[in-house]
Protein backbone atom coordinates (compact mmCIF):
# COMPACT_ATOMS: atom_id res chain seq x y z
CA UNK A 1 0.00 0.00 0.00
CA UNK A 2 1.30 3.39 -0.94
CA UNK A 3 2.21 6.09 1.45
CA UNK A 4 -1.17 8.37 0.22
CA UNK A 5 -3.12 4.73 0.90
CA UNK A 6 -1.73 4.63 4.41
CA UNK A 7 -2.50 8.30 5.45
CA UNK A 8 -5.81 7.57 3.56
CA UNK A 9 -6.54 4.24 6.14
CA UNK A 10 -5.97 6.35 9.33
CA UNK A 11 -7.93 8.91 8.51
CA UNK A 12 -11.08 6.42 7.88
CA UNK A 13 -10.32 4.72 11.05
CA UNK A 14 -10.16 7.73 12.62
CA UNK A 15 -13.66 8.88 11.41
CA UNK A 16 -14.99 5.14 12.45
CA UNK A 17 -13.58 6.07 15.87
CA UNK A 18 -15.38 9.44 16.43
CA UNK A 19 -18.83 8.55 14.80
CA UNK A 20 -18.77 5.64 18.08
CA UNK A 21 -18.09 8.62 20.16
CA UNK A 22 -20.48 10.39 22.78
CA UNK A 23 -20.82 13.89 22.70
CA UNK A 24 -18.98 15.79 25.47
CA UNK A 25 -21.53 16.59 28.09
CA UNK A 26 -21.46 20.66 29.25
CA UNK A 27 -19.63 21.56 32.23
CA UNK A 28 -22.43 22.59 35.43
CA UNK A 29 -22.98 26.00 35.52
CA UNK A 30 -21.26 26.64 38.98
CA UNK A 31 -18.24 25.17 37.48
CA UNK A 32 -18.71 27.43 34.40
CA UNK A 33 -19.33 30.53 36.29
CA UNK A 34 -16.16 29.78 38.12
CA UNK A 35 -13.72 29.52 35.01
CA UNK A 36 -14.75 32.80 33.97
CA UNK A 37 -13.90 34.14 36.84
CA UNK A 38 -10.21 32.94 36.53
CA UNK A 39 -10.17 33.82 33.14
CA UNK A 40 -11.45 37.20 34.41
CA UNK A 41 -8.54 36.97 36.56
CA UNK A 42 -6.58 36.24 34.13
CA UNK A 43 -7.58 39.03 31.43
CA UNK A 44 -7.39 41.42 34.95
CA UNK A 45 -3.21 40.43 35.09
CA UNK A 46 -2.88 40.35 31.32
CA UNK A 47 -3.74 43.96 31.04
CA UNK A 48 -1.50 45.11 33.34
CA UNK A 49 1.37 43.72 31.02
CA UNK A 50 -0.25 45.50 28.01
CA UNK A 51 2.50 47.32 27.29
CA UNK A 52 5.65 44.60 26.94
CA UNK A 53 2.81 42.22 24.73
CA UNK A 54 2.61 45.18 22.52
CA UNK A 55 6.33 45.09 22.33
CA UNK A 56 6.66 41.60 22.28
CA UNK A 57 4.74 42.07 18.91
CA UNK A 58 1.87 40.31 17.38
CA UNK A 59 3.25 36.70 17.94
CA UNK A 60 2.52 37.22 21.50
CA UNK A 61 -0.33 38.67 21.70
CA UNK A 62 -1.91 35.90 19.51
CA UNK A 63 -0.91 33.10 21.93
CA UNK A 64 -2.47 35.28 24.80
CA UNK A 65 -5.37 35.38 23.02
CA UNK A 66 -5.39 31.31 21.90
CA UNK A 67 -4.74 30.15 25.70
CA UNK A 68 -7.46 32.06 26.87
CA UNK A 69 -9.70 30.56 24.34
CA UNK A 70 -7.97 26.78 25.65
CA UNK A 71 -9.05 27.72 29.25
CA UNK A 72 -13.05 28.78 27.63
CA UNK A 73 -12.63 25.36 25.62
CA UNK A 74 -11.88 23.01 28.70
CA UNK A 75 -14.46 23.78 31.05
CA UNK A 76 -15.07 20.18 31.02
CA UNK A 77 -11.34 19.36 32.59
CA UNK A 78 -11.51 21.77 35.24
CA UNK A 79 -10.12 20.00 38.42
CA UNK A 80 -11.39 19.95 42.09
CA UNK A 81 -13.43 22.84 43.16
CA UNK A 82 -13.43 25.25 45.93
CA UNK A 83 -16.19 26.08 47.44
CA UNK A 84 -17.22 30.05 47.29
CA UNK A 85 -15.49 31.78 49.99
CA UNK A 86 -17.63 34.27 51.51
CA UNK A 87 -17.19 38.01 51.04
CA UNK A 88 -19.87 39.80 52.24
CA UNK A 89 -22.76 40.36 54.47
CA UNK A 90 -26.09 42.33 53.71
CA UNK A 91 -26.61 45.18 56.46
CA UNK A 92 -29.35 47.22 54.97
CA UNK A 93 -31.80 47.03 52.30
CA UNK A 94 -33.78 49.58 51.17
CA UNK A 95 -37.28 48.85 48.52
CA UNK A 96 -38.58 46.06 47.42
CA UNK A 97 -36.58 45.14 43.77
CA UNK A 98 -32.90 43.99 45.33
CA UNK A 99 -31.63 41.09 44.21
CA UNK A 100 -29.48 37.58 44.49
CA UNK A 101 -28.89 36.37 40.99
CA UNK A 102 -28.99 32.71 41.08
CA UNK A 103 -26.44 30.54 39.08
CA UNK A 104 -29.28 29.20 37.13
CA UNK A 105 -30.18 33.28 35.95
CA UNK A 106 -32.99 34.00 37.89
CA UNK A 107 -33.64 36.41 40.69
CA UNK A 108 -34.07 35.57 44.23
CA UNK A 109 -35.51 38.79 46.97
CA UNK A 110 -32.47 39.31 48.97
CA UNK A 111 -32.80 40.46 52.80
CA UNK A 112 -30.06 41.81 55.42
CA UNK A 113 -28.01 39.43 57.42
CA UNK A 114 -27.66 37.30 53.96
CA UNK A 115 -23.82 36.31 53.78
CA UNK A 116 -22.62 36.34 50.54
CA UNK A 117 -20.25 34.74 48.93
CA UNK A 118 -17.47 34.95 45.50
CA UNK A 119 -19.51 34.78 42.30
CA UNK A 120 -22.81 35.86 43.84
CA UNK A 121 -23.76 38.54 41.35
CA UNK A 122 -26.63 41.64 42.82
CA UNK A 123 -28.67 43.81 41.23
CA UNK A 124 -30.73 46.79 42.39
CA UNK A 125 -34.10 48.45 40.87
CA UNK A 126 -35.54 51.71 40.85
CA UNK A 127 -36.05 52.42 44.18
CA UNK A 128 -33.93 49.92 45.79
CA UNK A 129 -30.12 50.02 47.39
CA UNK A 130 -28.37 47.49 49.54
CA UNK A 131 -25.35 48.25 51.87
CA UNK A 132 -23.04 45.27 52.64
CA UNK A 133 -20.65 45.14 55.45
CA UNK A 134 -17.31 43.56 53.68
CA UNK A 135 -15.36 40.99 55.40
CA UNK A 136 -11.76 42.33 54.45
CA UNK A 137 -13.14 45.57 55.69
CA UNK A 138 -15.27 48.87 55.48
CA UNK A 139 -18.95 49.13 53.99
CA UNK A 140 -19.91 48.59 50.30
CA UNK A 141 -23.04 50.14 49.44
CA UNK A 142 -24.96 50.27 45.80
CA UNK A 143 -27.36 52.45 44.52
CA UNK A 144 -30.25 52.32 42.58
CA UNK A 145 -29.98 50.52 38.96
CA UNK A 146 -27.03 49.02 39.90
CA UNK A 147 -25.59 45.61 39.22
CA UNK A 148 -22.24 44.19 40.48
CA UNK A 149 -20.62 40.53 40.45
CA UNK A 150 -18.53 39.47 43.78
CA UNK A 151 -15.59 38.05 42.05
CA UNK A 152 -13.24 37.55 45.36
CA UNK A 153 -13.10 38.50 49.02
CA UNK A 154 -11.12 41.21 47.26
CA UNK A 155 -12.74 42.27 43.88
CA UNK A 156 -16.44 43.32 43.14
CA UNK A 157 -16.96 44.00 39.20
CA UNK A 158 -18.96 47.13 38.42
CA UNK A 159 -21.37 46.33 35.79
CA UNK A 160 -23.70 49.14 36.05
CA UNK A 161 -24.70 51.85 37.71
CA UNK A 162 -23.07 53.36 40.95
CA UNK A 163 -21.32 51.87 43.77
CA UNK A 164 -19.93 53.55 47.54
CA UNK A 165 -16.88 52.22 49.50
CA UNK A 166 -16.32 53.54 52.90
CA UNK A 167 -12.72 51.92 54.01
CA UNK A 168 -13.90 52.84 57.99
CA UNK A 169 -15.77 50.73 59.93
CA UNK A 170 -17.16 52.68 63.01
CA UNK A 171 -18.65 49.51 64.83
CA UNK A 172 -15.73 47.54 65.40
CA UNK A 173 -13.60 50.97 65.09
CA UNK A 174 -11.58 49.70 62.23
CA UNK A 175 -9.84 50.22 58.77
CA UNK A 176 -9.61 48.08 56.03
CA UNK A 177 -6.30 47.47 54.41
CA UNK A 178 -5.14 48.91 50.87
CA UNK A 179 -5.70 45.78 49.34
CA UNK A 180 -9.09 45.22 50.65
CA UNK A 181 -11.52 45.80 47.74
CA UNK A 182 -10.98 46.90 43.99
CA UNK A 183 -13.32 47.69 42.07
CA UNK A 184 -13.04 46.92 38.63
CA UNK A 185 -14.65 48.80 35.19
CA UNK A 186 -14.03 48.90 31.50
CA UNK A 187 -12.36 51.76 32.53
CA UNK A 188 -9.81 50.18 34.67
CA UNK A 189 -9.58 49.39 38.54
CA UNK A 190 -10.19 51.34 41.21
CA UNK A 191 -8.69 50.77 44.55
CA UNK A 192 -8.53 53.16 48.14
CA UNK A 193 -5.82 54.53 49.85
CA UNK A 194 -7.95 54.85 53.08
CA UNK A 195 -10.79 56.64 51.49
CA UNK A 196 -14.47 57.21 50.63
CA UNK A 197 -15.32 57.47 47.76
CA UNK A 198 -18.05 56.69 44.68
CA UNK A 199 -17.65 55.18 40.75
CA UNK A 200 -20.55 55.66 38.55
CA UNK A 201 -20.41 53.86 35.70
CA UNK A 202 -22.11 56.20 32.83
CA UNK A 203 -22.49 55.83 28.97
CA UNK A 204 -19.42 55.97 27.96
CA UNK A 205 -17.53 57.03 30.96
CA UNK A 206 -16.44 56.55 34.20
CA UNK A 207 -17.06 59.54 37.41
CA UNK A 208 -14.64 58.62 40.33
CA UNK A 209 -15.59 61.03 43.50
CA UNK A 210 -13.55 61.34 46.47
CA UNK A 211 -14.86 62.32 49.54
CA UNK A 212 -11.99 61.56 51.82
CA UNK A 213 -8.60 60.33 51.05
CA UNK A 214 -7.08 58.76 48.01
CA UNK A 215 -8.47 56.61 45.27
CA UNK A 216 -6.04 54.44 42.61
CA UNK A 217 -7.19 54.09 39.06
CA UNK A 218 -4.85 51.24 37.31
CA UNK A 219 -6.05 50.56 33.44
CA UNK A 220 -4.66 50.41 30.06
CA UNK A 221 -3.42 54.37 30.65
CA UNK A 222 -1.20 54.88 33.26
CA UNK A 223 -2.02 54.96 37.05
CA UNK A 224 -3.71 57.73 38.00
CA UNK A 225 -4.28 59.52 42.15
CA UNK A 226 -7.80 61.29 42.67
CA UNK A 227 -7.63 62.93 46.34
CA UNK A 228 -9.79 64.31 48.75
CA UNK A 229 -12.88 66.34 47.93
CA UNK A 230 -11.95 65.90 43.83
CA UNK A 231 -13.61 63.37 41.24
CA UNK A 232 -12.07 62.30 38.21
CA UNK A 233 -13.88 61.73 34.68
CA UNK A 234 -12.19 58.88 32.90
CA UNK A 235 -13.09 56.93 29.52
CA UNK A 236 -10.90 54.53 27.08
CA UNK A 237 -8.16 57.21 26.83
CA UNK A 238 -7.89 57.63 30.78
CA UNK A 239 -8.92 60.61 32.74
CA UNK A 240 -10.13 63.41 30.68
CA UNK A 241 -11.50 65.84 33.39
CA UNK A 242 -10.34 66.68 37.07
CA UNK A 243 -12.49 68.94 39.39
CA UNK A 244 -13.38 69.54 43.09
CA UNK A 245 -16.67 68.16 44.42
CA UNK A 246 -17.74 69.40 48.00
CA UNK A 247 -17.56 66.10 50.40
CA UNK A 248 -21.45 67.05 51.12
CA UNK A 249 -24.44 68.06 49.05
CA UNK A 250 -26.94 66.07 46.90
CA UNK A 251 -24.26 63.79 45.13
CA UNK A 252 -23.59 61.97 48.14
CA UNK A 253 -27.36 61.82 49.36
CA UNK A 254 -28.11 58.30 48.13
CA UNK A 255 -25.22 57.48 49.87
CA UNK A 256 -26.11 58.46 52.93
CA UNK A 257 -29.71 56.89 52.92
CA UNK A 258 -28.53 53.83 52.47
CA UNK A 259 -25.97 53.89 54.59
CA UNK A 260 -25.28 50.83 57.44
CA UNK A 261 -27.47 51.39 60.41
CA UNK A 262 -26.08 52.68 63.48
CA UNK A 263 -26.27 51.71 67.23
CA UNK A 264 -25.29 54.67 69.08
CA UNK A 265 -26.22 53.24 72.78
CA UNK A 266 -23.42 53.10 75.00
CA UNK A 267 -21.63 55.58 72.94
CA UNK A 268 -21.04 58.93 73.35
CA UNK A 269 -22.42 62.43 71.82
CA UNK A 270 -19.17 62.90 70.42
CA UNK A 271 -18.72 59.46 69.02
CA UNK A 272 -22.37 59.17 67.48
CA UNK A 273 -21.51 62.86 66.16
CA UNK A 274 -18.45 61.87 64.53
CA UNK A 275 -20.09 59.08 62.69
CA UNK A 276 -22.50 61.36 61.41
CA UNK A 277 -19.93 63.89 60.21
CA UNK A 278 -18.36 61.55 58.20
CA UNK A 279 -22.06 60.12 56.59
CA UNK A 280 -22.86 63.00 55.85
CA UNK A 281 -19.65 64.85 54.91
CA UNK A 282 -19.89 67.85 57.25
CA UNK A 283 -17.86 69.35 59.79
CA UNK A 284 -18.01 69.60 63.19
CA UNK A 285 -17.88 72.37 65.04
CA UNK A 286 -18.54 72.80 68.88
CA UNK A 287 -19.27 75.91 70.29
CA UNK A 288 -17.25 76.16 73.03
CA UNK A 289 -14.74 73.64 75.31
CA UNK A 290 -17.82 72.71 77.79
CA UNK A 291 -19.97 71.44 74.95
CA UNK A 292 -16.82 69.40 73.48
CA UNK A 293 -16.41 67.91 77.27
CA UNK A 294 -20.09 67.53 77.71
CA UNK A 295 -20.32 65.67 74.59
CA UNK A 296 -17.11 63.40 75.54
CA UNK A 297 -18.40 62.44 78.82
CA UNK A 298 -22.09 61.84 78.29
CA UNK A 299 -23.20 58.24 77.63
CA UNK A 300 -26.13 57.61 75.05
CA UNK A 301 -28.74 54.61 75.71
CA UNK A 302 -32.41 53.77 74.25
CA UNK A 303 -31.05 54.43 70.52
CA UNK A 304 -30.47 51.34 68.56
CA UNK A 305 -29.86 50.81 64.46
CA UNK A 306 -29.91 54.54 63.17
CA UNK A 307 -29.63 56.26 60.04
CA UNK A 308 -27.22 58.94 60.27
CA UNK A 309 -30.69 61.68 59.59
CA UNK A 310 -32.24 59.62 62.52
CA UNK A 311 -29.40 60.08 64.83
CA UNK A 312 -29.04 63.89 64.50
CA UNK A 313 -32.46 64.05 64.97
CA UNK A 314 -32.31 62.56 68.19
CA UNK A 315 -29.45 64.54 70.00
CA UNK A 316 -31.16 67.28 71.84
CA UNK A 317 -33.65 63.89 73.25
CA UNK A 318 -31.05 61.70 74.22
CA UNK A 319 -28.38 64.57 75.40
CA UNK A 320 -28.05 68.18 77.29
CA UNK A 321 -26.25 69.55 73.57
CA UNK A 322 -28.73 70.72 70.39
CA UNK A 323 -27.17 71.66 67.00
CA UNK A 324 -27.36 73.74 64.42
CA UNK A 325 -26.81 72.90 60.65
CA UNK A 326 -24.98 74.25 57.57
CA UNK A 327 -24.57 73.71 54.03
CA UNK A 328 -21.25 72.11 55.28
CA UNK A 329 -20.88 72.00 58.90
CA UNK A 330 -22.87 71.16 62.55
CA UNK A 331 -22.26 73.17 65.38
CA UNK A 332 -22.73 71.50 68.23
CA UNK A 333 -23.65 73.84 72.06
CA UNK A 334 -25.11 73.13 75.35
CA UNK A 335 -28.88 73.34 75.58
CA UNK A 336 -29.73 76.85 76.72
Amino acid sequence: MTKGNDQLGDHRSLDTILKHAEPRQPAPEIIRARAFSRLHDHWRKTTRRQRVLRQAGPWAVAAGVLLSIAVVLNLGDIGPQVAPIGVAKVNRVTGETAALVTAAGGQTAIQPNTELSSLAELVTGDISRIALSWNEGGTLRLDTNTSVALVSPTEIRLNKGAVYYDSYDYESQSSATADAITITTPYGEISHVGTQFSVRLQENSLLLSVREGTARVTGDFETSLVGEEREGLFDSRGITLEQHVNPYGESWRWAEEIAPLFSASGKSPKEVLAWIGRETGRKLVYASPESLELAQSQKISGLESVSPEQALAAIPYATELAYTESAGSIEIHIVD
